[in-house]
């Protein structure tokens, strides 16, 4: 049985997409099996992993198209971490002009539109 959370409700975001799509198939007397479910996770999966790689691309392309904001930006984790220094997630925190560079990329070339054609 499909149960449905309020909004505020913390056990609301742990049901997913893939827990409707073996719903539907319970309700449809329709075995799929596991193929449906790795199907399901595989997407969801494919879905993040897209979004991700196209942020990346912009704010890469972005950074090409601008060599002063490239510099300014290797300057600071040279300073920060120290020259060859591969940068690591807790090091994000200490470097600000990064933050900000992979925000404006974001801002500038989001990978999902907002207008989403709709019907009202």
């Amino acid at each position: 049985m499909l149960t449905s959370f309020p909004l505020s409700s913390p056990r609301r975001v742990k049901v997913c997409v893939c827990s409707f799509a073996l719903h539907a198939t319970q309700l449809t007397n329709i075995n799929f099996g596991a193929y449906s479910r790795c199907g399901c996770a595989h997407a969801c999966l494919h879905t993040a992993i897209e979004t991700t790689l196209w942020a990346m691309e912009w704010a890469v392309a972005e950074l090409v198209n601008h060599p002063e904001t490239q510099q300014k930006l290797r300057r600071e984790m040279d300073t920060v971490l120290g020259a060859g220094h591969q940068v690591t997630e807790p090091d994000t925190h200490r470097l600000p002009y990064l933050q900000a560079v992979v925000k404006e990329a974001l801002r500038l070339r989001m990978a999902i539109p907002l207008l989403v054609p709709h019907m009202n």
